[in-house]
């Protein structure tokens, strides 16, 4: 046999018979009770009967006894022929004989032979195993290992190729990726890689010579593409250098994990992405600071006040006001004051005024009840003459007034011009059987013997 040939020179050698399938027949017997065998097989070619010099062997009860045949030449039939012959150890007389053709494979078969006078059983078992480098039932398929052409041989006679290479052959190496397909393969898992590219695998560009801060742009060798926070044809240059794009005294410091290369460290008064926001504004954008309803006001960079709604206080509007959260000094008291609690001099008797706005008719009542009063005491005094003596304009408006006006029923008095001055009407006149006059209009010719110029001129 040809050793350490390749598989593809085995094939063509086998054709023409310059080379022979190898092999043996094993077998494993068992019997009830002490026999002698002959066993005939003709693995390649056919044979009748028993062989003269086949050997004998003895077998013992109840214990497996296992041989094989001698190496054959040449690739086995498919199916070949088995003569078995069992003899008493004793008298040799002939037990058994059988003639069997079972098909050549690598598994385990059997055959069974029972002996009814004498209770004896015999299992035979066997099967075709193959010499080195021969696969398959016939052991008619060739598989040479070999280190050289990087292949093994599976349990059934198949090439498979080594860790590391592929191909019908075996002959080409294997890489992890494929090198990307920026180069090529030399080794298992050794790539050799194009200009441009490096790594394990040619996964890693090579970017323009002198890139301090950049990378490949999309992948292109030569190129330079500048990491956040950097800029320049070489990304040489920080932006925080170039841009200060911090704020109210912000300090720019370069950050490739930022959206923008760069974070901004803010002064203690100042937040916001570049420090733009006064930490005031930062605060009153809190809705609830201010509770109960009070508004934010932000009074510099740093400063916020609470404009709280009536009836609380407190810095953040948080406390209700009355009198009962209220200790005022001595002399002083809490009185609420338009909802908030307030402290006030006793002696004060601070109150709360309502102002209320009068209708009309209530401004005209209080109008013509103040002429009416003005006028009464200027009648009725004559101390009071020659400081309230109106003008005649004066004087006509108030007679014009005082004729129209007649009080309701019920008020108890009534107004009347009696010999030019005006008085209240006693009880015995309002008991006499005239009523008195009522005047609608500035014509007083018929007002009881009071006329225009008596009713004016008489006034003081």
């Amino acid at each position: 046999m040809i050793v350490g040939q390749p598989a593809f020179l085995l094939v063509p050698l086998l054709a023409f018979g310059l080379i022979q399938a190898d092999g043996i027949i094993e077998f494993s017997v068992n019997s009830t009770k002490p026999v002698h065998l002959e066993v005939t097989v003709c693995v390649n070619f056919a044979c009748n009967g028993h062989d003269e010099l086949s050997e004998v062997r003895e077998i013992d009860a109840e214990v497996p006894f296992k041989f094989h045949t001698g190496l054959y030449h040449g690739q086995a039939l498919k199916k070949y022929d088995l003569h078995v012959k069992i003899f008493d150890p004793v008298t040799k007389e002939i037990l058994l004989i059988s003639s069997h053709k079972p098909n050549a494979s690598t598994d385990w078969n059997s055959i069974h032979h029972d002996y009814a006078e004498t209770e004896l059983h015999v299992d035979i078992w066997f099967r075709n195993r193959c010499a080195s480098g021969f696969y398959g039932n016939r052991c008619g398929r060739i598989c040479q290992a070999s280190e050289k052409y990087h292949w093994d041989c599976s349990k059934e006679g198949k090439r498979i190729c080594s860790p590391g290479w592929q191909g019908p052959a075996c002959a080409y190496p294997k890489c992890d990726q494929s090198c990307n397909r920026r180069g090529i393969c030399i080794a298992p898992n050794k790539c050799k890689c194009s200009n441009g590219f490096k790594g394990f695998a040619c996964e890693q560009c090579v970017p323009k010579e002198g890139c301090i801060h950049g990378h490949c742009s999309q992948n292109m060798p030569d190129t330079c593409e500048c990491k956040p926070g950097y800029e320049g044809e070489l990304c040489d240059r920080g932006i925080c250098g170039s841009l200060s794009p911090c704020l109210n005294g912000g300090t720019c410091k370069t950050d490739s994990n930022e959206l923008l290369g760069y974070k901004c460290q803010c002064s203690p008064d100042y937040s916001g992405k570049h420090c733009e926001t006064p930490i005031s504004k930062s605060h009153c954008s809190n809705r609830d600071i201010c509770q109960n309803g009070g508004k934010c006001i932000a009074l510099d960079s740093t400063t916020i006040t609470c404009k709280c709604n009536d009836g609380f206080g407190g810095v953040f509007c948080e406390i209700p006001e009355d009198c009962s959260l209220i200790r005022c000094s001595e002399q002083y008291s809490c009185f609420l004051i338009n909802g908030r609690a307030r402290c006030a001099r006793d002696v004060e008797k601070t109150t709360v005024t309502v102002k209320k706005e009068r209708n009309f008719f209530e401004t005209l009542w209080f109008f013509l009840f103040s002429l009416t009063f003005l006028y009464l005491l200027y009648a009725s005094s004559p101390y009071w003459s020659p400081f309230l003596r109106p003008s005649p304009t004066i004087r006509r408006i108030v007679n014009d007034r005082i004729v129209r006006y007649r009080p309701g029923a019920g008020v108890g008095q009534e107004l009347a011009i009696l010999d030019g001055s005006t008085r209240l009407a006693s009880e015995d006149h309002r008991r006499s059987s005239s009523p008195p006059p009522t005047y609608s209009s500035l014509d007083l010719t018929e007002s009881g013997g009071c006329t225009e110029s008596s009713s004016l001129n008489q006034l003081p």
